[in-house]
């Protein structure tokens, strides 16, 4: 899967989804929220005259209608259409897409540069997929984590995709894997609001990576105002204002993204980090817990861990975690699949013990 990086902080760990309750620690703000959107702590009277972007993100234009003039000669089914376009994009000798990690961009930049990430494919394909009449929407979908370090910072990526709705009321699913790591999950269809702001998260933390403040802010800023319930780019937004040393601007972002969206689990391990390290213990404690809660109750959490003993060679370990992943979710084959590659691997240790 080709990954979008949507977390920066000072801490990270697997994501899950669950609701949690809201605890005596989330009552207040140290500083307002709105004064995280303004600026003014970070670049003064400045900050008055930095405007947000306003990318037309699935804007075309004539080379792109054109292109799907020269694949859809006669026309076709949804299905057809969807798949045609996925493979025509993904086809080096007819159009050839260069991954770059760090490259989010419209999809009609991508379509001129035919360079990007995972949320630059996607939305080139959801671009002209609409363009040619089929029904597509952004999906989040939910790999296994992977991390990366630079400059302090933590990343962890998150992965979008597509799905096309056919007219026989099935979806198909069009992913651009280019990585070649992590094991796709689950998919869960969102707004494009959501993936907007993903978007312009992303394009933050390249920033944020390459420090440059000012544009950071700008792209994080947008990312929130375009959609104020995602967790993520509230950790993010966090992110910033902690490297710049703005400790309670950090932990009010933490706080309003824990409150916003209770199953980011990275606010919490943010804001246990924080209190721990001014020596507030118990509330330090109080979001440790939280951030342990939804990590036991992510049943994929458990199979990255069973994933690792099993790469050590533990399978018995593995076998432990797979059980804890099962009783969570009991319908998932690759629990199942993993298990049974640890049981042949004991039955072989068993073999030659005897």
């Amino acid at each position: 899967m080709l990954r979008i990086v949507v977390l920066a902080g000072l801490i990270l760990s697997v994501v899950g989804c669950y609701s949690t309750a809201m605890g005596p620690y989330l009552a207040e703000y140290p500083v307002s929220p709105e004064s995280l959107l303004a600026g003014e702590v970070l670049f003064g009277d400045r900050a008055n005259t930095l405007t947000v972007p306003e990318d037309d993100i699935l804007d075309t234009d004539a080379a792109m209608e054109s292109f799907l003039d020269f694949i859809y000669p006669s026309g076709g089914s949804s299905e057809y259409r969807a798949r045609v376009l996925a493979t025509s994009l993904a086809d080096p000798g007819l159009f050839g897409l260069n991954y770059q990690e760090r490259l989010s961009l419209t999809a009609r930049d991508t379509f001129h540069r035919r360079s990007g990430n995972c949320v630059s494919f996607t939305n080139l394909f959801v671009a002209l997929a609409r363009k040619a009449g089929l029904r597509v929407y952004y999906q989040q979908a939910y790999v296994t984590p992977t991390w990366e370090s630079e400059g302090g910072l933590q990343i962890m990526s998150r992965h979008v995709n597509a799905l096309v709705k056919l007219h026989d009321g099935k979806g198909l699913t069009v992913d651009f894997d280019q990585t070649e790591t992590g094991v796709l999950f689950d998919h869960q269809k969102v707004p494009d609001r959501r993936a907007f702001a993903l978007f312009y998260s992303n394009i933050g933390v390249e920033f944020l990576q390459a420090d440059n403040d000012v544009e950071a802010f700008r792209y994080l800023k947008k990312a929130v105002l375009t959609d104020q319930q995602l967790g993520s780019t509230w950790v993010n937004l966090g992110a910033l204002y902690s490297r710049k040393g703005f400790k309670k601007e950090a932990e009010t972002a933490y706080l309003v993204a824990a409150r916003r969206d209770p199953g980011e689990l990275l606010a919490y391990s943010n804001l246990s980090r924080i209190y721990e390290s001014a020596g507030v213990s118990d509330k330090s404690e109080f979001f440790a817990q939280k951030a342990r809660k939804l990590r036991e109750q992510n049943p994929y959490f458990h199979y990255g861990l069973a994933q690792k003993a099993y790469q050590l060679g533990h399978y018995s370990e593995s076998n432990q975690h797979l059980r804890r992943a099962l009783k969570l979710k009991d319908d998932e084959p690759l629990f199942v699949d993993l298990m049974a590659k640890n049981s042949q691997h004991l039955a072989v240790q068993a073999v030659d013990k005897s």
